[in-house]
């Protein structure tokens, strides 16, 4: 059992070392406040020079704030009035220019708001587009009496052109002649053939009555010339009724049979058969010859009446039809030629007057365009005077004459500020004049108020002295303030240094120590104790984990106590050899397998990095030659791209390039450009704006004229390398507006230079456009025209 000792706090020697060290501390803090307290005491305690002048403190820093000012104002007064004279002679000669009446109030006074701008663009625009509308409507009507003069020389060449003879016929007398001739050719024809089958008829009778009248008592062979005769006959109407045809035919053909067959007959038999009556073959053979010749006659009357429409007082034939026909042939073409001819006096006639209502509308426009020229320039006029301005001022001029009064405003501007500067800068300057003068009158400082340099100098002298007395008070009065803190500082140090030797005391006194000596000597005893304190506990429970808490606690201590101690010693010997060779087999086994695996982590460790450097060694070549690569196509490919955009802007087809002339030029230049993308099947259109777009996003016959556009860059190419063919064109205008239609007819004649162009139309608009396009010709190929012009 160790003795007991008084408790000490924790760490009670570091807690002694750190009292004593605070009060050291302490005192010399004390010491030092108690030196700057004497100091401060003597600072609050000087005398200030010049003190009367802190109650002139306000004065003078208004001449501080004044006196760098002053001096600039000083330095810059005759060089701002040098620059107010040349900007008033400045302002002087813009009033010069404006007129001699204006001054600065006619000038402030003067309206040039935007209102009275947009009234003078208003008056411009209505000025020049009336005078525009007079030039163009006086262009017009030169334009419009020119064709009417080319209109006019083209009626008389029609009119000179007129046949000197009126055909004989018109043209209904010519249908009435030419039917009355096809009537007349038919029944010639059934003349013919009614007069061929009475012959015929006349004679078979004649055949048939001349056996019935021979002689009873006649003997002997029959007359060889009647056999003959009547051979021939019958031949001869086999013949005709073979070439005839018709009924009449068979007629003929019957009859040369039947004579044919008598003759034969006769010839045989030796004599004619005796004939006492007509038999039934005659008698029917007369009442058909009777029948023929009624006919007949009244074919040859119908003939004769034809041929009597025709002027033909005589029995007509073939030869006098055919001479009918050529000359009402020859009628025809004459009255072609004259109804051609009128029709081209009537048409210049018609164009004629058309041209003389437009020369009348392009009059009575002129005259409307110079009344409203009239009347806006009087409007102009009036305006002027309203505003006191010369009416000799145009609206053009008036543009300029505002910007002659805005400079002049300007310059007014600059002047007025000039002056408001220079009397700013005399206003300083006599502003500290007066601020100075009556506090170097206080003070004692000798001053001429006329001289400037000896002014600014007084003024530095109060202010020096100012700062001199203001600087001394701030310190006197720093020094007050500071020894009140000080004196503050002093108690509360020595308050400190109080609690501290109190503390001290107390620490002393709980330790029951004499000195400070005695209290480390106790408090190492006292540290000592506790180790021994936590060595005794520390045993007791290594005692209690190897033999077990409670009673075998006790008894394992009473088998201690009865234990041998030598014996024991050997024992626990014996134990620490045999502990400490299993450490050492423990330690080489865990050194060995720490090798083992230190070995098989570096050999994988060195295969797998080769491997893996192998790999990136060969990733990172390909990598630099796909970089390479990369770099190599994004080059050329941006090079491509250039080249592209630079070949299809400056080396395009030559038909690409005539069809943007042709195209730029129908769309009124709206579209200025045409180009065939490279690789593409596809034409790109460019407005003047930049913007490009392809055929399907134009209008249809924007469309229409870009389709006629590349055909003309066709046609003007396949000249340029080949025989220049004629171009044909029909109704290629139908879906332009009149504007581009218009445009559309200038590019025809323009492509008439190098090709002749026909183009057909049905509208008389459109042949009125294309008329007036210089070089075109219009022809009307109406049916009559067209005849008599193929007449021609």
């Amino acid at each position: 059992d160790m003795p007991r000792y008084v408790d000490f706090p924790e760490n009670p020697v570091a807690r002694l070392d750190s009292l004593e060290e605070r009060v050291r501390e302490a005192k010399e803090s004390r010491e030092e406040a108690a030196s700057q307290l004497r100091r401060a005491e003597e600072a609050a305690a000087v005398e200030i020079p010049g003190e009367n002048l802190l109650e002139e403190a306000v004065s003078i820093e208004a001449v501080r704030r004044a006196r760098s000012s002053y001096d600039n104002s000083v330095r810059d007064l005759p060089e701002r009035q040098g620059e107010l004279r040349g900007l008033e002679a400045d302002f002087a000669r813009n009033l010069a220019d404006l007129g001699h009446r204006w001054g600065e109030t006619e000038l402030q006074a003067f309206d040039t708001s935007v209102v009275v701008r947009n009234q003078v663009d208003g008056w411009k625009e209505r000025v020049t587009e009336t005078g525009e509308r007079v030039q163009k409507a006086q262009f017009q009507l030169v334009q419009e009496r020119r064709t009417l003069q080319d209109h006019w020389v083209e009626t008389q060449e029609a009119r000179e052109k007129l046949p000197p003879q009126s055909p004989p016929f018109n043209a209904a007398v010519l249908t009435e002649r030419q039917e009355a001739l096809r009537v007349a050719r038919g029944r010639l024809e059934a003349y013919e053939r009614e007069r061929q089958n009475h012959e015929n008829l006349r004679g078979q009778l004649n055949v048939v009555t001349v056996g019935q009248e021979t002689p009873p008592e006649a003997t002997g062979r029959p007359n060889i010339a009647l056999l003959a005769l009547m051979g021939v006959a019958g031949a001869a109407l086999i013949v005709a009724g073979l070439l005839l045809g018709g009924d009449a035919s068979l007629l003929g053909i019957v009859g040369g049979l039947v004579l044919l067959g008598s003759a034969i007959l006769l010839w045989f038999k030796g004599k004619p058969t005796p004939s006492v009556a007509p038999s039934p073959v005659a008698a029917a053979l007369e009442r058909q010859t009777d029948d023929a010749e009624r006919v007949v006659e009244g074919s040859r009357q119908s003939l004769l009446d034809s041929a009597a429409a025709l002027g033909i007082d005589r029995h007509p034939d073939a030869a006098a039809l055919d001479s009918a026909e050529a000359r009402l042939n020859a009628a025809r073409n004459a009255l072609d030629v004259w109804n051609a001819a009128n029709a081209r006096v009537d048409d210049a006639s018609r164009r004629e007057r058309l041209q003389e209502q437009r020369v009348e509308a392009a009059v009575r426009e002129h005259e409307a365009a110079e009344a409203a020229a009239q009347e806006a320039q009087q409007g102009w006029g009036q305006w002027l005077r309203e505003r006191g301005l010369d009416e000799t001022l145009t609206a053009d001029a008036m543009a300029a004459f505002l910007a002659r009064v805005d400079t002049a405003r300007s310059s007014l501007s600059e002047v007025r500020r000039m002056r408001d500067r220079v009397a700013a800068i005399e206003y300083d300057i006599h502003e500290f004049r007066e601020q100075v003068l009556p506090l170097a009158s206080r003070h004692g400082a000798p001053l001429d108020p006329d001289d400037q340099r000896q002014l600014a100098g007084v003024g530095d002298e109060l202010i020096q002295r100012l700062d001199e007395a203001q600087a001394a008070f701030s310190q006197r009065e720093q020094a007050r303030t500071q020894e009140e803190e000080i004196r503050q500082l002093l108690e509360s140090r020595e308050r400190r240094l109080q609690s501290l030797e109190d503390e001290l005391n107390a620490l002393l006194k709980a330790a029951d120590a004499d000195d400070l000596e005695d209290f480390r000597r106790r408090a190492q005893q006292h540290a000592k104790r506790l180790e021994l304190d936590r060595q005794r506990d520390e045993c007791r429970r290594s005692l209690e984990r190897l033999s077990g808490p409670g009673e075998r606690f006790d008894a394992f201590r009473e088998a201690l106590a009865t234990a041998d101690t030598n014996r024991l010693d050997d024992e626990s010997a014996r134990l620490s050899e045999l502990q400490a060779g299993v450490d050492a087999r423990r330690n080489a086994l865990r050194e060995e397998r720490g090798g083992i695996e230190t070995e098989l982590a570096q050999l994988a460790s060195e295969e797998e990095s080769s491997a893996l450097r192998i790999r990136r060694s060969t990733l990172e070549e390909q990598l630099r030659e796909h970089a390479r690569e990369w770099s190599r196509l994004t080059i050329a490919e941006a090079l491509l791209e250039k080249t592209r955009q630079r070949f299809e802007q400056e080396r395009q087809p030559s038909v690409i390039r005539h069809a943007q002339e042709f195209f730029s030029g129908v769309t009124g230049r709206r579209y200025q450009r045409l180009y065939a993308p490279i690789g593409e099947q596809t034409i790109t259109v460019t407005d003047a704006t930049g913007a490009s777009k392809q055929p399907g996003e134009l209008s249809r016959g924007t469309r229409e004229q870009l389709y006629l556009a590349l055909r003309f860059g066709l046609i003007r190419e396949f000249g340029e390398h080949a025989e220049r063919l004629p171009v044909v064109v029909d109704e290629a205008l139908v879906n332009f507006d009149p504007e581009r239609a218009r445009l559309a007819a200038e590019s025809f004649a323009q492509l008439a230079e190098t090709n002749q162009v026909l183009v057909f139309t049905c509208h008389p608009a459109t042949a009125d456009m294309f008329a007036d396009v210089a070089g075109a010709q219009v022809v009307d190929i109406s049916r009559t025209e067209f005849q008599a012009a193929l007449g021609d």
